[in-house]
């Protein structure tokens, strides 16, 4: 009688050393917060748990996950697509391929925009161009009374934006999804928008094969902003006076060393003026506040 195979067993201690060892040799930073994070995912665990479970087995399901799911973050998949979940200003956001991975300094846009919206009057309404994973325009819904429309070229993308919207119980009437490039979606709809926000693409394209491996995971057409990284910001500023209402905000994220190219933008548009400049949490100029004259 051949003997039964046996089942490899690790406890959850050994599989975290296990995770920093592999993670460490292929050079991913952070690795003991990666093997914490993946292993605390698939087990269903908070991180803080882990430890105090350390001489628990893991069954033999979850430690081939544990191996796969290890095998693909070495191959710098990033971490948020393997978790399918980011969180941005507090909200918990599905994401995937198709989708820019939200990014801290990102939120400024959200600080910028409630400080706007507390001083309007009434419900306002507010436009995400380039929404993604709907972060921007869900947190806003979320966070205050404003009507949100919320537009991307990729239908993928407003997939995950709408399956974001659904998670986060945001009532349909809330929030309006538009497929379309830019402004184009609205050329039929008669709609003066208080605050018009966007986090274009804003990598110049000769910048992208130095890209680190796992931002060329994210879908290029949320990286590649172009010969000079302007391309939408130019299109946006030239347009948005169209769709703001009077004194309306048009609120913009950039890249690093853009600031000088934006405010000349906004000098060539007699409608619009830059009102401010607003620093990320590493002093880099990111948001711009341009103002509906």
């Amino acid at each position: 009688m051949l003997p039964l195979k046996r089942v490899e067993q690790r406890e959850i201690g050994d599989a975290i050393k296990f995770g920093i060892s592999f993670l460490k040799r292929k050079g991913i930073a952070e690795p003991r917060l990666n093997a914490e994070t993946l292993l605390a995912y698939l087990i269903g665990k908070e991180r803080f748990t882990l430890y105090i479970n350390e001489k628990k087995h893991l069954k033999s399901w979850q430690w081939n996950s544990y191996r796969h799911l290890l095998k693909r973050r070495g191959g710098f998949v990033p971490l948020q697509y393997l978790l399918d979940s980011v969180n941005f200003f507090g909200f918990d956001f599905v994401v995937n391929k198709k989708v820019f991975i939200p990014r801290p300094e990102t939120e400024i846009l959200i600080e910028t925009a409630l400080i706007k919206l507390k001083k309007a009057k009434g419900r306002v309404k507010v436009l995400d161009l380039g929404t993604g994973c709907g972060n921007i325009a869900l947190s806003l819904a979320k966070l205050s009374r404003a009507e949100v429309y919320a537009i991307d070229i990729s239908k993928s993308a407003l997939a995950v934006a709408k399956r974001n919207s659904q998670r986060l119980r945001i009532r349909e009437k809330r929030v309006h999804f538009l497929q379309g490039d830019c402004f184009e979606p609205l050329k039929k709809k008669r709609i003066a928008f208080q605050l018009i926000l966007s986090s274009p693409p804003y990598i110049p394209r000769d910048r992208l094969a130095a890209l680190s491996e796992e931002i060329k995971f994210e879908p290029k057409i949320a990286l590649d902003g172009g010969e000079d990284g302007l391309d939408l910001f130019r299109r946006i500023i030239e347009k948005a006076h169209l769709f703001l209402g009077k004194d309306g905000y048009l609120i913009l994220e950039m890249g690093i060393n853009q600031s000088v190219a934006i405010k000349n933008l906004v000098k060539s548009n007699k409608s619009l003026s830059l009102k401010d400049i607003i620093p990320d949490y590493q002093g880099i100029e990111r948001v711009a506040i341009i103002k509906n004259k």
